[in-house]
C-alpha cells in the first residue's frame, strides 16, 4: 500500500519489544506520515493474556525509542469498540493497523470507516517464544 499523507494508529502491548514488534511498526510507519501508538495498560493485558513481563512504563519507553514510532501513550480504556472509537475521533487517523487475528467486533469503528488495515504476522520470533526459550534454557542449565 502506497503511504498516505496522514497518522497511522495502532495499539497493542508490545511485551518484551523484539525484531517483529519492530517490523510491525516500521511497516505501519511506512502507510503515513505519522504513527501513534497505544500501549495496553497492565491491568487490561493481564485481563486477556498473562501479567506483562515489563510494566507498562517499561513497554511504553521501549515503543517510544522506536524510530518509526512519533508518539506514544498508555492506554488505559477497556479496548473495545467505544474507546476505539473515541481514539478515532481524537487522532482522526488515515488508517488503522493491527498485526493479529481476531477481536473484530472491536474494530467496528475502523472497519465502518474504511481505515481498517490488518498487517500479516511474520513467523519467528514472539513473545510467546522468547519466554518459552527462556524457560527451557533454565530447566537445561544453558541459561
Amino acid at each position: 500500500m502506497p503511504p498516505s499523507d496522514g497518522l497511522v494508529l495502532t495499539q497493542g502491548t508490545f511485551d518484551l519489544v523484539h525484531s517483529n514488534h519492530v517490523a510491525f511498526l516500521r511497516e505501519a510507519r511506512a502507510m503515513g506520515s505519522r504513527l501513534v501508538v497505544g500501549v495496553h495498560c497492565d491491568a487490561e493485558v493481564t485481563k486477556y493474556k498473562h501479567r506483562p513481563v515489563l510494566n507498562e512504563h517499561e513497554r511504553l519507553m521501549q515503543v517510544q525509542a522506536i524510530r518509526w514510532v512519533d508518539e506514544a501513550f498508555i492506554d488505559y480504556e477497556v479496548p473495545n469498540a467505544a474507546s476505539l472509537e473515541a481514539l478515532v475521533q481524537k487522532y482522526q487517523p488515515v488508517h488503522y493497523v493491527y498485526g493479529s487475528e481476531g477481536w473484530e467486533e472491536m474494530f467496528e469503528p475502523v472497519i465502518r470507516r474504511g481505515i481498517f488495515r490488518r498487517l500479516p504476522y511474520h513467523d519467528g520470533i514472539s513473545t510467546s517464544k522468547i519466554i518459552a526459550t527462556i524457560r527451557q534454557r533454565l530447566d537445561d542449565g544453558t541459561l
